[in-house]
């Protein structure tokens, strides 16, 4: 297999979170370039939580990308200073009101490496009960659910994030107690 050249690259910001990047590339035996777009975010963490009795948060809320309402685990992007790992604490806090035990670091990934060129930091978080008088985000519904009503939801296309279903299977082959 050949190798890609990068001869020019151009970034455009469109908000102060997103950009668009263009990258002309040749590949090695070919004459022709080519142009190549993709999306520059922050990086971001998804987090797989379980409650003391073994439920799971999950969030629902309205995303103008699919203009649908969503079933999703918890979220959110790393903000500039921030860890990894304290972004997961803020972001699990923020949006179910349950405070972190144990949190454990399961892996880096890219959601779509074709288009989009933010990195997913995914954890298992073993959790204490939910705060008292816990505040939902406007526009935020937290539900709290066992395995198999989440399994159920996937099979039926209900959740369907597809980082946050691969996160299910990301825990249950690092053997991370889900039930």
């Amino acid at each position: 297999m050949g190798s890609a050249k990068i001869l020019r690259k151009k970034t455009t910001w469109l908000t102060k979170w997103t950009q668009v990047n263009e990258k002309t590339i040749v590949f090695a035996g070919q004459e022709n370039e080519a142009t190549y777009h993709s999306l520059s975010q922050y990086d971001y963490v998804t987090i797989l939580a379980v409650t003391p009795s073994m439920k799971i948060p999950i969030v629902r809320q309205f995303r103008f990308g699919i203009e649908d309402y969503t079933l999703e685990l918890p979220a959110g992007i790393i903000e500039d200073n921030e860890s990894a790992e304290s972004a997961c604490i803020r972001e699990l806090k923020e949006e179910t009101g349950l405070v972190t035990k144990k949190v454990t670091f399961l892996g880096k990934k890219y959601a779509d490496a074709g288009r989009l060129e933010n990195s997913n930091f995914m954890f298992y978080v073993e959790t204490g009960e939910q705060i008292e008088q816990f505040q939902e985000e406007p526009g935020v519904e937290v539900k709290f659910l066992s395995l198999a009503e989440v399994q159920l939801l996937i099979l039926n296309g209900k959740f369907s994030q597809q980082p946050h279903v691969g996160l299910f299977y990301e825990a249950q082959i690092r053997g991370c107690r889900l039930d």
